[in-house]
């Protein structure tokens, strides 16, 4: 299910697997899992102002410090500066009914270009792969693997444009592919002015009635790019709302939450 909602969160469990009703199982043990970030002021200049973090191990939510503080590059000519500034981190989360990947409040990019010296969009790239092991009395049955994400920032004026691309894949060492892959965009907006919306792409796993047996394996991995083209008449920006180190709810809340998300989005579709 892909689709778009207004949702109100402080937080984002972004790519994740979880148990609908089953009453019994084991717990997941996270693994291990590494990530790496590019900041990139422009994507269409090789060499333009371009910053990263090599491949890092992804620590427990909420990341501390994070692993790409705020940052801004810049161009100038004369005396014309442009502008991007990203921040942002990575951070699993295992639960007894949920597990995953998370990104905190305040992770994303803007673009100040009204000076017209960039050319493309800048981004804040994430790549990631990590693993988790299931414990005796597997997992589910039935399961729902996808990605949630609270999204604010603004438009700018004058040909400006935002997008969040997520490429993700869920796999089980038993089953194979869980879902067929996340693909890009889960969202893009070209319409001039400020935003707060929530994307989802959220389903129920292959196979539906089996679950995941104790001894299995499971990898999410793929990317996350916020990306945010300056219009003109001004910049534009694309983040996770919440500020930095947005509280996590008890696991309860949280599984009840993503569970909701699709019911939410069926009940905005009938109205």
């Amino acid at each position: 299910m892909k689709n778009t909602t207004v949702v109100h969160l402080g937080f984002v469990i972004a790519l994740a697997l979880g148990l609908g009703w089953s009453m019994a199982q084991g717990a997941p043990i996270y693994d291990s899992g590494t990530a790496s970030i590019v900041h990139d002021a422009d994507l269409a200049v090789g060499g333009a102002p371009e910053a990263s973090v090599a491949s890092f191990a992804i620590p427990p939510y909420p990341p501390s410090p994070l692993q790409y503080p705020s940052n801004v590059l810049s161009k100038t000519v004369d005396e014309d500066t442009s502008t991007s500034t990203a921040e942002g981190g990575i951070g699993e989360v295992t639960w007894p009914t949920v597990f995953g990947l998370a990104f905190p409040g305040g992770t994303g990019v803007e673009q100040d270009d009204t000076a017209g010296l960039f050319t493309a969009s800048a981004s804040l790239l994430f790549t990631f792969t990590a693993t988790w092991d299931i414990d005796v009395g597997g997992f589910g049955p039935p399961l729902w693997a996808g990605a949630v994400f609270p999204l604010e920032g603004e438009v700018g004026s004058g040909g400006g444009s935002v997008e969040l691309r997520v490429s993700a894949s869920f796999a089980s060492a038993t089953h194979g592919s869980l879902r067929d892959p996340i693909t890009n965009p889960l969202y893009s907006n070209s319409t001039p002015g400020p935003f707060f919306i929530g994307v989802s792409d959220l389903v129920w796993v292959v196979p539906p009635k089996d679950g995941l047996p104790d001894g299995d394996v499971v990898t999410i991995s793929g990317t996350v790019e916020f990306r945010a083209k300056s219009g003109s008449g001004g910049p534009s920006s694309i983040r996770i709302p919440g500020g930095e180190y947005a509280g996590i709810p008890e696991p309860c809340t949280i599984v009840l939450l993503a569970l909701a998300a699709p019911a939410l989005i069926r009940r905005r579709r009938r109205g």
